[in-house]
C-alpha cells in the first residue's frame, strides 16, 4: 500500500492507471483483453481511454507546474548519477539482461458438476531485454499458461515505431465480430504499438531511469510518500492516451525503489476445467458449472494497483543495477523476477531491432 505523507495527513495514494501487459499475463488472460471482460459502459474505449476516465487527480501542491517539472528532472538526474547510468564519460550506451520469472497464480479448478477446488501454481518463465540508447529496445518474453500451453513473443521499439512479433491478429471492433474492415486493422496496429511502447517503458524506466523519447512523457514532482515504511520522492510521468506511471526514489540512496501504475477494469478469477470423462452428460454439466463459477467470480470494474519493487542493487561494469523485482497486484506478490545476467556497453547488433509493424488475419475457426 502506498501512502502520502503531507500536511494533510497520511493518506492512501489512489492510482487507476494503465497496465495492459501485466494485467493480462499475470492472470492468464489473452492479449489483448476481451471486451467481454469489461463493463458495458467501457466497451467502446481502449484500455488507455478507460484508464483516463477513471484516473483520479493527484494531490495538488502550491508549487507551479514548471517548478514541479524541474524538481522531477532533478530527481531523475540524481538517480541516474547514483546508479552510474549517467556519468561525465558517457555512462550506459547499451544494456542487455536475462531474467527468470516466477508467477504465483491462483485459480479455480472445476473437477465435476459438484466439486470445485481453489488452487495455486507457480509458473516459470524467461525474459530477455536489449537496449541501445536512446531509442532501440527489444523485450522477449517466454512462459506458460495454467493449462500447460507455452507462449513466446517479443516487443520492439525502434525510433517512433513499435511492434510485436508474432504480430497480433486483427480483431473486429464492430457489432458483427465476423466483419473486419480497414478501421479494424488500423486500430489493431495502434493497440499493438501502445502495448509494446508501454511494456518497454516499464523496463527502460526500471533499469535505465529513462523512457523512450517517442513516448514524450511529461514529468511532475508529486511529493513525499511512504512505501513499505520508507519515505520516497515520487515523480509522476504522464504520456499519451492516459498512460501514467509513478516513480518512487529512495530518499537515502537516490536509487529507484519502485514503479507504480494500475488499471480500472473488472477482474475475473481464472476458472479451469480439470476433468475427463466419456460421459457426455457429465462433461456438459461440468462445463456448465465452470461457466457459472466464472460468472459468480467476476468482480465489478474497480481500481487496481500494480507496484514493481526493485531490490538487490549490485554493481555490474561500474553501474549499480537491481537484480530482483517483486511485482504486487493489490498488495499481493504475484510475480518475482531475478536477473541472472547483465551485459553493459557491449557491442549491439542493429539487426536485433529490425522489423516493422504488421498484423495477421485469423482464418475461419479462429486459427491464424
Amino acid at each position: 500500500m502506498i501512502k502520502a505523507a503531507s500536511k494533510f495527513g497520511v493518506r492512501r495514494l489512489g492510482v487507476a492507471l494503465l497496465v495492459l501487459f501485466w494485467g493480462a499475463i499475470l492472470f492468464d488472460l489473452k492479449l489483448p483483453a476481451s471486451p467481454a471482460n469489461v463493463s458495458a459502459s467501457y466497451q467502446d474505449d481502449s484500455p488507455a481511454e478507460r484508464t483516463a476516465k477513471a484516473t483520479p487527480e493527484l494531490p495538488h501542491s502550491k508549487d507551479d507546474n514548471a517548478a514541479k517539472s524541474v524538481r522531477a528532472q532533478e530527481l531523475l538526474k540524481s538517480a541516474r548519477a547514483a546508479a552510474g547510468i549517467e556519468t561525465a564519460s558517457g555512462g550506459i550506451q547499451t544494456l542487455s539482461f536475462k531474467a527468470k520469472s516466477q508467477r504465483f497464480s491462483k485459480y479455480v479448478s472445476v473437477q465435476s458438476p459438484t466439486k470445485v477446488v481453489e488452487k495455486e501454481k507457480t509458473l516459470s518463465g524467461k525474459i530477455e531485454a536489449d537496449c541501445w540508447l536512446p531509442d532501440k529496445f527489444r523485450l522477449k518474453t517466454k512462459g506458460s499458461t495454467l493449462t500447460g500451453f507455452g507462449f513466446s513473443y517479443a516487443n520492439f521499439l525502434n525510433g517512433d515505431q513499435a511492434w510485436r512479433n508474432p504480430p497480433m491478429s486483427v480483431r473486429s471492433f464492430g457489432r458483427d465480430s465476423r466483419v473486419i474492415d480497414v478501421g479494424d486493422v488500423e486500430r489493431t496496429l495502434l493497440m499493438q504499438e501502445r502495448t509494446a511502447k508501454q511494456q518497454i517503458t516499464f523496463y527502460a524506466l526500471g533499469w535505465l531511469m529513462q523512457a523512450p523519447p517517442s513516448l514524450q512523457l511529461k514529468l511532475s514532482y508529486a511529493g513525499v510518500y511512504e512505501l513499505n515504511g520508507q519515505t520516497a520522492d515520487v515523480v509522476v510521468a504522464d504520456g499519451q492516451d492516459g498512460f501514467r506511471i509513478l516513480l518512487f526514489f529512495d530518499r537515502k540512496t537516490h536509487l529507484l525503489a519502485a514503479l507504480g501504475t494500475g488499471f480500472f477494469d473488472s477482474y475475473r478469477e481464472t476458472v479451469i476445467v480439470e476433468a475427463a470423462s466419456f460421459d457426455p452428460r457429465f462433461n456438459r454439466a461440468t462445463f456448465m458449472r465452470a461457466r457459472e463459477e466464472r460468472r459468480l467470480r467476476t468482480q465489478p470494474p474497480k481500481q487496481h494497483e500494480v507496484i514493481w519493487q526493485f531490490s538487490d542493487y549490485r554493481q555490474v561494469g561500474g553501474v549499480t543495477l537491481p537484480h530482483r523485482v517483486a511485482i504486487k497486484f493489490d498488495d499481493q506478490v504475484v510475480e518475482e523476477l531475478t536477473i541472472n545476467e547483465f551485459k553493459v556497453n557491449q557491442p549491439a547488433n542493429p539487426k536485433n531491432f529490425d522489423g516493422k509493424p504488421e498484423v495477421v488475419y485469423a482464418r475461419p475457426g479462429g486459427r491464424n
